[in-house]
């Protein structure tokens, strides 16, 4: 795996074009985003326990202090995400900004929306699809 400060490319590196048609928009972004998504988890500590709030009881922690893992800790930041998807999506590349951008305004909106299609909404609005 590669550190956080890493700018060389992931050795998977995929297209959204070259993916089956077959699969839902979610799906491809989903498949795109694994690598990442493996990195973020394999960071996490295994002896740290899962927060009791949010796992099995389906809530969500409050806690500032809290330093039990929670399930937001399973995902890529969206820095990590505009890092990565700057490297690995096709040309014409969006710049870092522009996709960090992109997810700013979905998080502003305030949606619950789970994490695949935050994605999609983000590249939707920089015109990609």
């Amino acid at each position: 795996m590669s550190s956080e400060n890493d700018t060389t490319p992931y050795s998977f590196m995929i297209s959204l074009p070259s993916i089956s048609v077959d699969k839902s928009i979610s799906e491809q972004i989903s498949h795109l985003l694994r690598p990442l998504r493996d990195e973020v988890v394999s960071k996490l500590d295994p002896m740290r326990p899962l927060c009791h709030f949010e796992v099995p009881g389906g809530g969500k922690c409050q806690d500032s202090t809290c330093h039990y893992i929670h399930l937001r800790d399973f995902e890529p930041t969206d820095d990590q995400i505009a890092q990565y998807l700057s490297r690995v999506l096709p040309e014409p590349q969006p710049s870092f900004q522009m996709i960090r951008t992109g997810l700013s305004r979905v998080r502003a909106s305030k949606q619950e929306i789970d994490f695949d299609n935050r994605i999609i909404q983000a590249l939707d609005h920089l015109g990609i699809r």
